[in-house]
């Protein structure tokens, strides 16, 4: 008896980024689960080493669809069989997730009686009581339009307060 294995329509070059721009992904994104695929070599302890043809296409998909993935706590490794430890179970996100979610991450958690750890994150709103550093990214200062830009600051302009 052959099995048949369904597999989803390629995307050609130049498509993924047309995706990307679609409604369809318009908001704020989360995939999370069972990828069943490694990044890295770092993703796997034990068994056999990784190669580049086997994180290649897993690579690919993140980059051509502009996801990144969600920084996890907890557990290094998802998945065992007991010999083998690998870390195929994350989340990905895209854009606009990670500005307006900028704390959230993803506790992959102790597995108890399952090969695969579950993964969990947690919506509720923490309270960060510790003020951000003002952070200035000074290659903004080179470009052409920086000086004449206004800033502003409670509706004043603050390069006529400066002079």
């Amino acid at each position: 008896m052959e099995q048949k294995i369904a597999k989803a329509p390629e995307l050609k070059q130049g498509q993924a980024k047309e995706a990307q721009e679609n409604t369809w992904q318009s908001g704020p994104w989360l995939i999370m689960g069972d990828f069943n695929a490694i990044l890295n070599p770092d993703d796997r302890l034990k068994g056999s080493m990784v190669t580049e043809a086997e994180t290649r296409d897993f690579r690919d998909f993140i980059m051509d669809t502009g996801l990144c993935e969600l920084k996890t706590v907890g557990r290094d490794f998802t998945w065992t069989n007991s010999n083998v430890f690998s870390r195929i179970d994350r989340a990905l996100v895209n854009a606009e997730w990670v500005t307006r979610f900028t704390q959230l991450e993803i506790e992959a958690m102790d597995p108890r009686f399952s090969n695969h750890s579950p993964i969990y994150i947690d919506f509720m709103e923490t309270i960060n009581t510790k003020p951000r550093p003002f952070k200035f990214l000074n290659h903004l200062a080179d470009h052409p339009n920086f000086v004449e830009k206004k800033l502003n600051m409670d509706g004043k302009n603050l390069l006529s307060e400066i002079a």
